[in-house]
């Protein structure tokens, strides 16, 4: 195609414009066809969407959060949304096990377990987000903290992708030299920043067992994906589980969707 200038403005701004015809080559390739492509394709529907707004009838009165289920090595906590009468729901699950904080080698694999669990669920929990789901995680002394929070009719689709990949963990070489890389810089950015360094040594005389930093920092390189994938069956085998449900929800679904965690 020619080049012609600009001769024409529009009268907003003056942009500057051209007017041509398409091409004869460009018209007959276009209707020609150009084979069918696997990759160009109508995206699928979210299945995160909420369809169901309804609020369920709780008139109680507003109490604190009560045990409704109790297992040898499972807690729930359940507590019905009486007073904003809104269509959400929210789930706190903690994850909590000795492994966590049994060596400078432990505490960076589970932040490896995290990094890489954020990796394989991007593309869900993109989708999750735009319908207005949230799931975000952190660590502690003994273990794990998992926090959803959204519309109520999708969260629990939400929370058992979460639970699918946490379970049946999936560990690519090529993923893990990219987390452990990235997670080094994370470490080595956090030490040289005064405020967060003083917050890291205070956390570790006031907590009776934490690994700092500088100690993570000096093991992470030596660590492999082997490792991790051992880390991560020890780490479903010696886990208790507590967790705290509320919101537009009932007390039999809360339990439903814990038992399916905790098998």
């Amino acid at each position: 195609m020619r080049r012609e200038r600009a001769r024409r403005k529009e009268p907003w701004f003056q942009t500057a414009y051209s007017v041509l015809d398409v091409p004869c080559e460009w018209d007959d390739r276009w209707r020609s066809g150009f084979g069918e492509n696997a990759d160009l394709h109508v995206p699928t529907p979210n299945e995160f969407i909420a369809t169901d707004f309804s609020i369920l009838s709780n008139d109680g009165v507003n109490v604190p959060p009560t045990l409704v289920h109790e297992t040898p090595g499972c807690k729930l906590w359940y507590r019905p949304d009486v007073k904003f009468k809104v269509p959400k729901a929210y789930i706190c699950a903690n994850l909590m096990t000795p492994l966590s904080n049994r060596d400078p080698e432990s505490a960076v694999l589970l932040d490896l377990m995290l990094y890489v669990l954020d990796y394989n669920l991007k593309e869900i929990t993109y989708a999750a987000d735009v319908a207005q789901l949230s799931f975000s995680h952190s660590t502690h002394e003994h273990g794990v903290t998992l926090q959803l929070g959204g519309f109520s009719h999708k969260l629990p689709l939400l929370f058992e992708a979460v639970r699918d990949h946490l379970a049946e963990l999936v560990v690519d070489p090529s993923v893990f030299e990219l987390i452990q890389k990235q997670l080094r810089k994370n470490y080595h950015n956090y030490l040289i920043k005064p405020e967060k360094l003083s917050k890291d040594i205070r956390l570790q005389h006031m907590q009776q067992i934490r690994w700092g930093i500088a100690d993570k920092l000096s093991v992470i390189e030596s660590l492999t994906p082997s490792q991790l994938a051992t880390f991560h069956k020890d780490f479903k085998s010696e886990l208790f589980l507590e967790f705290l449900v509320q919101g537009n929800i009932t007390q039999t679904d809360s339990i439903a969707i814990v038992s399916k965690f905790s098998r």
